[in-house]
């Protein structure tokens, strides 16, 4: 059927845009905008298939179940974000698969409108750290992400973030890693016998690992994931406003 009409507005709210300032639009959206590109792993908690690409029982879901070498990050400040690592917990994800990467916080909001969830010192945002400390979910705060890496399969393989004043983890090194820490089993758990001469050892996953120093003079980490989860800053969808 047709509906005439003289204007058309389209009100589809603000969605978010962490993904769209890396021209990346989400794995489960089916048409790619001009100049963006999709990269498996790499997701929006906007994109309307995501409940579909993490179902109970779905192939990413299983991965960071059962691969030790698979891991989530969950990157933003807004509700959104701790809502995603619920979701995440409740399709049986183990906790240390799970990172939450807080960027840090605005100090200008005149550009940008804020989405965090909690005030700075917010006696709840404590409290829910705390919580998901102590189940083991790993905690990175102040730390913005730059851009991506992918493997030789295009798949989503690590994140590079800029390490801002005042960051603080409960992410270690692996120089740091205790022997007997699962993360640590896991690197390993597919090589058999001693490393061949010449050949690197695997490294450990779901650590910070130093990259380099950006040009603004702040330190650059590496954080190897098979799954990116966004749910921060949010501005009009690209198709929309291109519309």
């Amino acid at each position: 059927s047709l509906l005439p009409y003289d204007y058309l507005v389209v009100a589809a709210g603000l969605q978010d845009d962490a993904l769209h300032s890396l021209k990346i639009r989400s794995w489960g959206v089916e048409h790619v905008t001009d100049s963006y590109r999709r990269v498996n792993g790499a997701m929006s908690a906007a994109d309307p298939s995501l409940r579909n690409l993490l179902v109970e029982g779905g192939t990413l879901i299983k991965s960071l179940i059962w691969n030790p070498l698979s891991y989530a990050v969950v990157y933003g400040r807004s509700l959104d974000a701790y809502c995603v690592v619920q979701g995440l917990l409740m399709r049986k994800v183990p906790p240390t698969k799970i990172i939450l990467v807080l960027p840090p916080r605005l100090k200008d909001a005149s550009q940008q409108l804020p989405v965090d969830a909690f005030h700075e010192g917010d006696e709840v945002e404590r409290k829910i750290h705390s919580i998901l400390g102590h189940m083991e979910v790993g905690v990175c705060n102040g730390y913005k992400l730059l851009s991506i890496t992918q493997d030789n399969r295009e798949r989503l393989k690590a994140l590079i973030l800029e390490e801002h004043e005042g960051a603080t983890s409960t992410v270690g090194d692996s120089a740091a890693m205790p022997a007997n820490d699962p993360a640590a089993k896991g690197a390993t758990s597919e090589v058999k016998g001693p490393p061949r001469a010449g050949v690197e050892a695997p490294k450990m996953r779901g650590l910070l690992e130093d990259y380099q120093v950006g040009s603004n003079g702040l330190p650059q980490k590496l954080l190897a994931c098979r799954i990116l989860i966004t749910a921060d800053s949010v501005n009009v969808d690209p198709d929309i406003f291109g519309s």
